[in-house]
């Protein structure tokens, strides 16, 4: 009859009870390759993906009048019929 050598303990179905650290290091290294796999589509995503466009709050035509004219880079006459302009629907 076979016997485990008194090295290595028999565990359950024979097997050496010192092979358990390949089976810890198999899982280390697939969810270490999942990591990378995940990461690398989640970059690529990002260098597909367009970015959005940046909108400043009231950068609508109204309030860069609005600014040009409070910071003196036009007069209050071609303030005021640049704004009528605006206003007017077309």
């Amino acid at each position: 009859m076979w016997r485990a050598s008194p090295r290595a303990p028999a565990g359950r179905h024979g097997r050496a009870v010192r092979g358990n650290w390949r089976l810890a290091l198999k899982i280390i290294l697939f969810l270490f390759a999942l990591i990378i796999v995940v990461s690398c589509l989640l970059m690529l995503i990002r260098t597909w993906t367009p970015p959005k466009p940046k909108e400043l709050p009231g950068d609508s035509a109204k309030a860069i009048l609005k600014r040009r004219y409070a910071a003196g880079e036009i007069d209050e006459d071609e303030y005021l019929r640049r704004m009528s302009g605006i206003s007017q629907d077309w």
